[in-house]
């Protein structure tokens, strides 16, 4: 065989090592349940504590104890912020078991498909998309009802721009992502992450829960997943070298 090409097939298969090397060794996550404490974290504000700023408080504070005279400030500020952690911990807690256990069935009207997002999702991973579609069913309807559910949509599609980090600093590059739109007053579409079904919570407990509260028209919530997973990884753009 001619030594040109067979490099060209030992490149190859190079190439082929690796890539089943990779498969090989890809995980299969197992799907949450819908009140995992997991899904707590990423539905509810303020209810995961920063791991970074877990270890870089205690190092930034223990730094102190360096500096002459500064031993007992340092000390009080640490023991400060271990009892804020155990506070915090117990807030959750209590959030997590009296809060969010069961939101579900106490809202005023029925909600599908969010549990079948929440187990097919990877609610770890807030760079991890999918296209997805909210419809709004109505045992009755008017003119001045659909004014209230368009609001209350439109406010969800401004929140969930939150979500939208750029793939690259400074840059507007969305990839496969689609803004959350009206496709009608009672409907709306766009790409979800984790922190967007957060805001989608929200709708339905705060703005949908008001307007059926007034009205009692609301049958149900629909939420479905309309195409594949597939993830934005955030690069920092350092400029042309």
């Amino acid at each position: 065989m001619n030594p040109d090409l067979e490099n060209i097939l030992k490149k190859a298969g190079k190439f082929t090592k690796t890539e089943r090397k990779f498969s090989e060794t890809s995980k299969n996550f197992a799907p949450s349940l819908p009140y995992d404490y997991l899904v707590f974290t990423k539905l509810v504000r303020f209810a995961e504590f920063n791991t970074f700023l877990l270890i870089l408080i205690p190092i930034f504070l223990a730094c102190g104890f360096f500096f002459q005279g500064y031993f007992m400030e340092v000390l009080f500020s640490m023991i400060i912020y271990s009892v804020s952690l155990i506070l915090f911990k117990i807030v959750n807690s209590i959030r997590y078991q009296i809060q969010f256990i069961g939101w579900q069935q106490r809202l005023l009207f029925s909600l599908t498909g969010f549990d079948e997002i929440i187990r097919s999702k990877k609610m770890f991973c807030d760079l991890c998309w999918n296209d997805a579609e909210i419809k709004i069913i109505l045992k009755e309807n008017s003119v001045e009802l659909e004014k209230y559910l368009e609001a209350a949509l439109l406010i969800f599609c401004n929140q969930t721009k939150k979500a939208f980090y750029v793939k690259k600093a400074g840059s507007e590059s969305k990839t496969n992502r689609k803004d959350w739109k009206l496709i009608s007053t009672t409907s709306c579409e766009g790409s979800a992450n984790p922190e967007v079904l957060r805001f989608f919570k929200n709708l339905l407990e705060k703005e949908l829960t008001t307007i059926q509260l007034q009205t009692q028209a609301i049958k149900e919530v629909q939420i479905s997943i309309v195409s594949k997973e597939f993830e934005v990884p955030i690069e920092i753009n350092r400029g042309n070298n």
